[in-house]
Formats: structure tokens, C-alpha cells, sequence
């Protein structure tokens, strides 16, 4: 040390191989904080992702159920259009359409007609 105390510095490459230590640190120091706000933000755009991956699966989902709410809501017009042209028809026997069983269809066919091949 000189007489005010201070480290005395026998060579200019002493000095510059300080400056290069703090310098070194200094880098150090930046990557480090760099790294660390790098992580940072791709966990920020992971979890931003993901929550955006939640939000239209979601959405989605509603979309789903919306049309299954509009399909239902159609057939149920669809079917009150129907039951009133029904009871416009009246409820007379000769407007309504008979239903039979298969059954009772097979029992009222007629039997097939038997054509007699003729002879050119």
C-alpha cells in the first residue's frame, strides 16, 4: 500500500486483470438475471397458453351445448307445427292415417296372381 492507504499497483496488467474480474462478474451476474427473466417469461407464455388451451376448450363446450339447445328447441317447433296441423285436420276418422302391425298387414295381403304364360 502507498501512504494514503490505497493498494498500490505494481503494473498496469494487475489493474486490467481486476477490471477483466469484474467485468467477468459483471457478465456473470447479467446472464444470470437474463436466464432468470428468460424463464420467467416462457413460463409466463406457458401458463398463458394453457390458460388460452382452457378458455377455448371451454368455449367450445358452450358452442357444443348451444347447438345441441337450438337443434332440441327446432324439433320441439318442428313438432308443435305438426301437432297443430293435426288438430286443424280434426280428429274425424277419415283424416287420420291408420297404423297397422306388420302382423295384421301380413294378414290382410292378398294372394299373389298367378299369370298363365302365353304361347307366341
Amino acid at each position: 500500500m502507498n501512504e494514503g492507504g490505497s493498494p498500490m499497483y505494481s503494473s498496469g496488467a494487475d489493474m486490467s486483470s481486476q477490471t477483466s474480474n469484474l467485468d467477468s462478474d459483471d457478465d456473470t451476474i447479467t446472464e444470470a438475471v437474463l436466464e432468470a427473466s428468460v424463464q420467467d417469461d416462457t413460463d409466463l407464455l406457458h401458463k398463458s397458453a394453457n390458460d388460452r388451451d382452457a378458455e377455448v376448450r371451454g368455449l367450445r363446450d358452450e358452442l357444443e351445448k348451444a347447438k345441441t339447445r337450438r337443434y332440441v328447441r327446432d324439433r320441439e317447433r318442428e313438432i308443435a307445427a305438426l301437432r297443430e296441423e293435426l288438430s286443424r285436420l280434426g280428429d274425424d276418422d277419415s283424416s287420420r292415417v291408420k297404423h297397422t302391425s306388420r302382423r295384421d298387414r301380413s294378414r290382410t295381403k292378398k294372394a299373389p296372381v298367378v299369370r298363365e304364360a302365353t304361347d307366341n
